[in-house]
């Protein structure tokens, strides 16, 4: 009697095609199963790691877009957003050669006068009033005179002074509120920048700026609108000086889109809004400071107001 073997030693095509197919079946509905669970445990991963906030803009499906509640005098905005940082992005910060110098006054406390030789041998020289028979205390301003090649250039420039004890007037010093830009590893012949503080009120400072080139020190105007004026109400020390990046020659030599950006705040701001503080972005072009944009930094509903 023939029997059939249990293993038949012949191999049709087409059951190998029919085993594949349906390997290939099983695989593809395994790795379904599997990425579905997958994705499943990172979305509930992100669910339940996230912050209140971004569970609550989740639920609600809203966006946390920046709104400006209320109002703030006339001052009108190109831009609202939370919580502004002065640092451009695609852009950087202007070398500092010069910043606030401070000087310990002598007993006699007498006068300050310093000179400092920039590029291409071209002399910046303070002078400061002297001081010997002023009584000297902590938020009162003196002015002192800025020269460039021994011509004046701003002869307000605020000068603060403190002492450790102010009735006997020992241990006292003082602070010139101006800056220069300037990069040491640049051309003798590159542009320099220097911006001076004149005493406003309170905490509050006009600026001016200046572009030092060619022997010669440029009174940039600011350009607002319809607005040019010569200075520019902030408060005190709120401002920077960038550069866009691009080639490492340009950096050095301050070659590149050259922008300044300010900050302004006040006591009455978040009176009945929610506004912070106000940024003005300034782009430098030829002897001009054109008004770029006008940014209101915000806080959010139930956080409180926290200034620069």
């Amino acid at each position: 009697m023939n029997k059939k073997a249990f293993i038949n030693t012949e191999i049709k095509p087409s059951r190998v095609l029919k085993a594949v197919g349906l390997s290939l079946v099983c695989l593809i509905s395994l790795f379904t199963v599997l990425s579905f669970g997958i994705e499943s445990l990172l979305s509930l991963y992100q669910k339940y790691s996230a912050t209140p906030q971004e569970v609550s803009k989740e639920v609600l499906g809203t966006e946390d877009k920046a709104e400006f509640t209320g109002s703030y005098g006339d001052y009108k905005f190109d831009e609202a957003v939370w919580d502004f940082g002065m640092d451009r992005e695609g852009y950087y910060k202007l070398a500092k050669f010069i910043e606030n110098p401070e000087y310990y006054l002598p007993e006699t406390k007498g006068a300050i006068n310093q000179t400092w030789i920039l590029k291409g041998q071209n002399k910046l020289m303070l002078s400061c009033p002297d001081l010997s028979d002023t009584f000297v205390i902590a938020g009162d301003y003196h002015a002192c005179t800025i020269s460039y090649n021994g011509k004046a250039v701003n002869k307000s420039v605020r000068m603060t002074g403190t002492c450790d004890n102010t009735d006997k007037q020992t241990g006292c010093s003082a602070e010139v509120g101006f800056t220069v830009y300037s990069q040491r590893y640049g051309s003798s012949n590159a542009s320099e920048y220097l911006i001076t503080y004149e005493w406003a009120s309170g905490s509050k400072d006009n600026i001016y700026v200046y572009r030092l080139k060619d022997g010669k020190a440029d009174l940039l105007k600011f350009i607002d609108g319809d607005v040019t004026e010569d200075s520019w109400y902030i408060s005190s020390y709120a401002f920077e000086m960038y550069g866009k990046y691009s080639a490492w020659e340009n950096q050095m030599d301050f070659n590149d889109e050259i922008e300044l950006v300010t900050m302004f705040h006040e006591p009455s701001m978040s009176s009945g809004n929610n506004l912070e503080n106000i940024f003005k972005i300034w782009r430098l072009n030829d002897n001009k400071l054109e008004r770029l944009k006008t940014i209101f930094d915000l806080y959010r509903e139930g956080e409180d107001a926290h200034w620069l």
